[in-house]
């Protein structure tokens, strides 16, 4: 099968995402290879189909933080060393699972779309109401984080039922996200309350509309 990572040399990136404009360090195989062989053993045991059949590649960002997002202009799914170490192989599995689910709902791609329909819509206004199309700079955030909030809650729900198909219940996935939400509240931030300009859905949230999809099994 497949190996899910490319073994890597530390090298400085910009990317994208929630760590836009930060620079990051990825981790050596050579210095710690156990986080890799988690994930590799993982892929073997759980492997996420869609990401691998499109040649994404992985990467782990030597940072202790609980966190993964996906490249889909690059092909490239990063995955923290904080998120491996805190996470048990089911709930890291799940969690890839749920990033899957973002390339294999085309969301990156529906994501641009939106915001781009939404700033020709505001030119065209400007065209008849000079002035109108600054308010774009305003709408558009809004919308577009909308949009993702429920491209979350959609990656969600296509997580669970991947973790099913390996027989993994969940309440692997609930308690994912509560170390997440642990994390956060350690650090600070709340975990109960949205944003209008929030990309995600808040974990406890997330957390409650996988308790219901439990509930109705």
């Amino acid at each position: 099968m497949k190996k899910l990572f490319i073994p890597t040399i530390i090298i400085i990136l910009l990317i994208g995402c929630s760590t836009a404009g930060q620079q990051v360090k990825l981790l050596n195989k050579s210095n710690d290879p156990e986080p890799f062989h988690k994930v590799e053993r993982i892929a073997e045991q759980y492997p996420a189909n869609d990401i691998m059949s499109q040649g994404y590649k992985y990467y782990i960002i030597d940072q202790d933080i609980p966190n993964a997002f996906v490249d889909s202009q690059n092909k490239r799914l990063f995955i923290y060393k904080g998120l491996i170490d805190k996470m048990t192989d089911q709930e890291l599995a799940v969690i890839i699972f749920h990033e899957n689910a973002h390339v294999k709902l085309g969301h990156a791609d529906k994501r641009i779309a939106t915001s781009y329909a939404t700033t020709i819509a505001f030119q065209i206004a400007n065209i008849f109401v000079p002035g109108v199309g600054y308010a774009n700079y305003a709408v558009n955030p809004l919308l577009t984080n909308a949009y993702s909030r429920s491209q979350e809650s959609d990656a969600d729900k296509d997580a669970i039922e991947t973790g099913k198909q390996f027989g993994i219940k969940p309440d692997v996935y609930i308690s994912a996200l509560e170390k997440l939400k642990n994390h956060a509240a350690s650090m600070g931030r709340g975990t109960d309350s949205t944003g209008l300009f929030d990309s995600h859905p808040n974990l406890e949230y997330r957390i409650i509309q996988i308790k219901k999809i439990k509930e109705n099994e």
